[in-house]
């Protein structure tokens, strides 16, 4: 570990750097879930940088960011705070209600049954195992990116907003004790954004008069997570905590450490394009026995890395180039990978520019906005998310429509900015 920080540490600052000036132009802030992308893509090239794997993906990246430049050729992001009128209040308020109180239940169960991640040896292996042999429960708990984001718009357009409060407080606490050390991610982004959301904010009954001193403290939360997890993984690797911290930092692409390995490559070379949509979809085909659940791409690597299966299902994420190169071969992971930029940029095109009116589908539109880099990072986890929302949470949105038309017609606003 401490070998890799040395050995790439300065090749990863430098590629930052310059994937910084290129990408800024698509960038509404430094506070953008697209900023993510540019640590996996800093990440990538410095791993493979001794490997000429590396040319094949500095092509991929000038290719994505010509298919974001397609779709967003002038420099400046354009955000639609034209004036709104909302409807369907109530239906989002019961439909987070019942949401909290299925997510908040089933990790409770989970804590109870496997105990607390975030307390044990190893954190990051433990919020993997903990549900093990509670498939349910884990696809459950990944409805629970919807929930922050309900409570926020929610918090915002509501007048009484402290039991939103307390809610997405409860949702930040459980969330850490699950060990994650980005846990807190998909809090702070979304907040950011929807805090400058100026015709959203113009319903605001009160007004935040230092936003700067919550992001530092949600920021502090999320540094102190991260410092602890980390801290107690140095001493399992036998490392020091800046070079622990230093290799979290630059791991956002480590699958270039595995894929670069000739054994590896050598392992997917029977992979097609004729393979490509089933292995997309086998997470929702294999929810539904159509067909058996297959080991993730990440996983395999490892177990043809290291030549052994682990016990727990763990690896790198399948990142597009990378997926594109497997399935597609060089030239057409090219493609893929503009293709996968074109739709990234289409996606938060259409985000950027909507207007907001059933408030409730605008909550769900901002949780495809904020997975979109899920997109990117594993396709098939992006996928099956999608499929998880529509499962599982249809029969919670049924009752609370029919709830809200039972008790009271749909709230609406009008306020102008």
């Amino acid at each position: 570990m401490e070998e890799a920080v040395l050995k790439y540490g300065i090749i990863y600052l430098v590629s930052l750097l310059c994937l910084y000036i290129c990408f800024k132009r698509f960038l509404y802030s430094i506070i953008d879930p697209l900023v993510q992308i540019l640590l996996l893509f800093a990440s990538l090239i410095a791993f493979a940088s001794d490997h000429p794997l590396v040319f094949y993906i500095v092509f991929c990246i000038i290719a994505f960011w010509v298919g974001m430049y397609m779709v967003f050729p002038k420099s400046k992001i354009e955000r639609n705070f034209s004036n709104i009128q909302i409807t369907n209040v109530l239906n989002l308020k019961l439909y987070t209600y019942f949401l909290v109180f299925l997510y908040v239940g089933s990790i409770l169960y989970v804590f109870a049954k496997s105990g607390i991640p975030l307390f044990s040896d190893n954190p990051t292996e433990a919020k993997i195992s903990t549900f093990e042999g509670m498939g349910i429960l884990r696809r459950i708990s990944f409805i629970g990116t919807i929930i922050p984001i309900n409570l926020i718009i929610l918090m915002i357009i509501s007048k009484k907003k402290r039991l939103f409060i307390f809610l997405l407080a409860l949702f930040c606490i459980l969330k850490i004790f699950q060990g994650s050390k980005s846990s807190l991610i998909g809090v702070i982004l979304p907040l950011y954004y929807l805090f400058t959301q100026k015709n959203l904010m113009s319903l605001n009954s009160f007004k935040i008069r230092n936003r700067k001193t919550l992001y530092f403290l949600l920021g502090g939360i999320i540094l102190g997570v991260l410092g602890y997890i980390v801290s107690k993984e140095a001493v399992l690797e036998g490392s020091t905590f800046i070079y622990s911290l230093g290799f979290r930092l630059m791991e956002f692409g480590d699958i270039a450490l595995y894929y670069k390995d000739d054994s590896v490559q050598e392992y997917f070379q029977n992979y097609s394009a004729l393979d490509y949509i089933g292995d997309e979809l086998n997470g929702i085909l294999g929810m539904l026995r159509i067909v058996p659940y297959k080991y993730p791409l990440g996983f395999l690597m490892v177990e043809q890395f290291n030549a052994y299966t682990p016990d727990v299902v763990v690896g790198p994420n399948g990142i597009f180039l990378i997926k594109g190169h497997i399935y597609f071969g060089y030239l057409g992971g090219i493609v893929y990978s503009m293709l996968c930029g074109y739709i990234f940029a289409r996606i938060r095109k259409y985000y950027f520019s909507m207007e907001i009116k059933d408030i409730f589908w605008y909550a769900l539109m901002t949780t495809v906005f904020f997975s979109l880099a899920g997109f990117l990072r594993e396709s098939g986890q992006f996928y099956s998310l999608l499929f998880d929302i529509a499962f599982f949470t249809f029969p919670i949105l049924f009752i609370s429509q029919c709830l809200s038309k039972f008790y009271g017609r749909n709230v609406r606003i009008r306020r102008c900015i």
